[in-house]
């Protein structure tokens, strides 16, 4: 299943790429699961470990019989390194500590799980590198987290500690192969807004870059 923020934004993409950028997707959608919703933090970091090294070794072998492994190396791997996708893992297990989530933990949570991710996203759109793709990926995934904790105190500090990323991400003139990231910057700016106000914003940005 589609994501409905990525629903807004496949759009805009070459039809070659859209399968590498939804198995990347997925690729997130499920270290979220394994960390989110798995309540044993040593089962997690197990299920993590297994991950990281998996996808390390798509570099120099064939993928398993994994569904989801084989897509990353038939779809993602000749665009970006295993190597690399499997460093989005250092920042899920941040969220693995029982210790309260502190603005350094946060900042290094968004900055290897959404930054790791968007610096992904654009090699396979080859998106220009002044385009602020970390910044967008950490506000990004600093609002997630946001939305999607139970923890009402690292919510707040995360939203607040992604306004300023999203604040660059947001007032940045994007290139036309990086405006499909940059949508995904503006719409966490708006997470509680309509879906038409949602769509668009991003019909705006895809035209504008802005």
């Amino acid at each position: 299943m589609i994501d409905p923020e990525m629903a807004l934004v496949l759009p805009s993409v070459r039809n070659p790429r859209r399968s590498a950028i939804e198995t990347l997707f997925a690729l997130d959608a499920r270290l979220t699961e394994l960390t989110r919703f798995t309540r044993d933090a040593f089962v997690a970091q197990m299920r993590l470990t297994w991950w990281f090294e998996a996808l390390e070794a798509l570099d120099a072998r064939p993928a398993p019989a994994e569904p989801l492994l084989q897509a990353i190396r038939r779809d993602l791997v000749p665009l970006v390194p295993g190597a690399e996708l499997a460093g989005m893992i250092e920042g899920w297990e941040e969220l693995l500590d029982s210790e309260p989530l502190d603005d350094d933990r946060l900042r290094r949570f968004a900055e290897r799980r959404g930054g790791g991710l968007f610096a992904a996203f654009a090699r396979v759109l080859n998106a220009r590198g002044e385009d602020p793709v970390a910044e967008a990926g950490t506000g990004w995934a600093l609002i997630d987290l946001a939305e999607n904790t139970p923890d009402r105190a690292a919510a707040d500090r995360a939203r607040h500690l992604a306004v300023g990323y999203l604040s660059i991400a947001t007032g940045a003139r994007w290139s036309r192969a990086g405006r499909p990231i940059g949508a995904l910057a503006h719409l966490a700016t708006m997470p509680h807004r309509s879906p038409a106000a949602r769509s668009l914003r991003v019909l705006r940005h895809r035209f504008t870059g802005r």
